[in-house]
């Protein structure tokens, strides 16, 4: 995964866009939270990752993850109250 920095730079919220046009069709309204630098393996000592620092994820996965977490939460909640076929 991408970190944050590098992630912003590359715009990915334009691309997701795309996305929500088809999910506005269907569910009348779409949402997205972009999560940056996160866990692509339960267990780090098991594989081959030069690519990744370990403990800069673990870090992260200790401190933004759960703040994250409430904000993806809530962003659930409110897709329901905005459904029309809810």
């Amino acid at each position: 995964m991408i970190n944050e920095s590098y992630g912003v730079q590359r715009k990915p919220q334009e691309k997701v866009e795309y996305c929500h046009v088809d999910r506005r069709m269907i569910f009348g309204h779409s949402e997205s939270i972009m999560s940056y630098d996160t866990y692509q393996f339960p267990d780090y000592s098991k594989v081959v990752a030069t690519r990744w620092d370990e403990r800069e994820k673990d870090k992260r996965r200790r401190e933004i993850f759960p703040k994250d977490c409430p904000k993806v939460y809530d962003m659930g909640v409110e897709l329901v109250k905005k459904s029309p076929h809810i």
